[in-house]
């Protein structure tokens, strides 16, 4: 749906046969520019009780909110949602 209303920002496919790692592209637009940075991430043990740490390596140390090789700061508005639909949220963006 997002697809083809042009509404998708992000694109990333398994880097290993496992399927617990994952890497692609995502992208913003702002102000008519498309900024757009490589995205990896690895899918935790305790998952779906435990959140992907998402990585975006080009903005490694650029911002508060990256932080060690460039994982996103989930910790204050994510984490708590991601608690609380935790199965919800994980089966819909990684089924099993």
């Amino acid at each position: 749906m997002n697809k083809s209303n042009d509404n998708d920002w992000f694109l990333i496919s398994a880097a290993n046969p496992e399927g617990t790692r994952w890497t692609g592209k995502c992208w913003y637009v702002h102000n008519l520019l498309k900024y757009e940075f490589d995205l990896q991430f690895d899918i935790p043990v305790t998952y779906p009780a435990t959140a992907p740490e998402l990585e975006l390596p080009e903005l490694d140390g650029k911002t508060q909110k990256m932080y060690r090789g460039g994982k996103i700061c989930l910790t204050v508005h994510f984490k708590p949602l991601w608690a609380k639909n935790c199965i919800d949220v994980g089966r819909l963006l990684f089924p099993v």
